[in-house]
């Protein structure tokens, strides 16, 4: 989602609700946007599932608060398969839709 977007669609919730000196609601929205990108940092790694074979598994991090773990994604399969199915989807809502999409 566009930050603008989501600064239109849910600025109004902020409005009345008490902030800090010198905050406005664009700030506390700022501040909620920064917090959340920092805690929900998409990462995604290749775990070597076979060493002679070279085949590997793409897993990507969890943080629902039940899971906070790596959880499989595909494989195993070759590096370059992997990589070309799922870095495209990093900065994307589809990464963290993966491994339901």
């Amino acid at each position: 989602m566009d930050v603008e977007d989501f600064k239109n669609s849910f600025g109004n919730f902020l409005i009345g609700v008490p902030l800090r000196n010198g905050m406005d609601s664009d700030d506390a929205m700022n501040f909620l946007l920064m917090t959340a990108d920092q805690n929900y940092t998409a990462m995604l790694r290749f775990r070597l599932v076979d060493k002679e074979e070279r085949t590997f598994a793409a897993e990507r991090f969890c943080f629902r608060g039940s899971i906070d773990d790596w959880i499989f994604l595909d494989g195993p399969d070759t590096l370059e398969k992997l990589i070309k199915r799922y870095v495209k989807l990093l900065g994307t809502e589809s990464f963290f839709d993966s491994p339901y999409f």
